[in-house]
C-alpha cells in the first residue's frame, strides 16, 4: 500500500493489483473510447484486454496464464469503480449522466498524460485495448458480461 516517507513523498510498497495500477490501465483504455465507457464496460474491456488471448485479440495474455483468471473478474468491477471515482476526484476523468447510466471519459489533461506513458507494457496494453474495443465495442454491457461468462465456462470444461 502507500506510506509517507521522511521527505514528504508518498511511497508505494506494492503496485500490482492496486488502485494506481487500475487507474493507469483505465487511462490507456479510455483513450481509445471515443464516447466514454460505463463502469461495467470499462471493467469488461480491461479484463478482455489483459486476457486478450482468451478472447482472440492477442497472441498472449498480458498477465500470463493461470487457473484463476476468471476469479479476478468479479473483483475487477469494484476495482474499476474505485479507480474511476479517484480519477474523477483528481480531475483525470469526467462523468456524464446519460439518463440510463454514467459514462466516463478522459479530460484533456488525462489525454495528454496518456501520450507520455510509453513502456513495453503500455504499448502491449494499448494494442490489446484497441483490439478489444474494435472487436467487441458494439456489444451492450450485458453481452460483454455474457461473453466473459461463456469464456469462463469453456475454460472450466478444459
Amino acid at each position: 500500500m502507500m506510506r509517507k516517507s521522511t521527505h514528504g513523498y508518498i511511497l508505494m510498497d506494492k503496485v500490482f493489483n492496486t488502485e494506481f495500477e487500475m487507474s493507469l490501465r483505465l487511462l490507456l483504455l479510455l483513450a481509445y473510447s471515443s464516447n466514454g465507457l460505463t463502469i461495467d464496460q470499462a471493467a469488461a474491456f480491461d479484463f478482455i484486454a489483459v486476457y486478450g488471448n482468451i478472447f482472440g485479440i492477442s497472441a498472449s495474455n498480458l498477465h500470463g496464464d493461470n487457473n484463476l483468471i476468471f476469479s479476478e473478474y468479479p473483483f475487477r468491477r469494484q476495482a474499476t469503480r474505485t479507480a474511476l471515482k479517484s480519477m474523477v476526484l483528481n480531475g483525470w476523468v469526467t462523468v456524464k449522466d446519460t439518463g440510463s447510466g454514467f459514462l466516463y471519459t478522459l479530460t484533456a489533461n488525462a489525454t495528454t498524460a496518456t501520450k507520455k506513458i510509453n513502456n513495453a507494457y503500455s504499448v502491449a496494453y494499448r494494442s490489446s485495448a484497441q483490439a478489444a474495443l474494435n472487436k467487441y465495442g458494439s456489444l451492450k454491457e450485458e453481452q460483454l458480461v455474457a461473453l466473459i461468462s461463456k469464456a469462463s465456462t469453456q475454460a472450466l470444461r478444459r
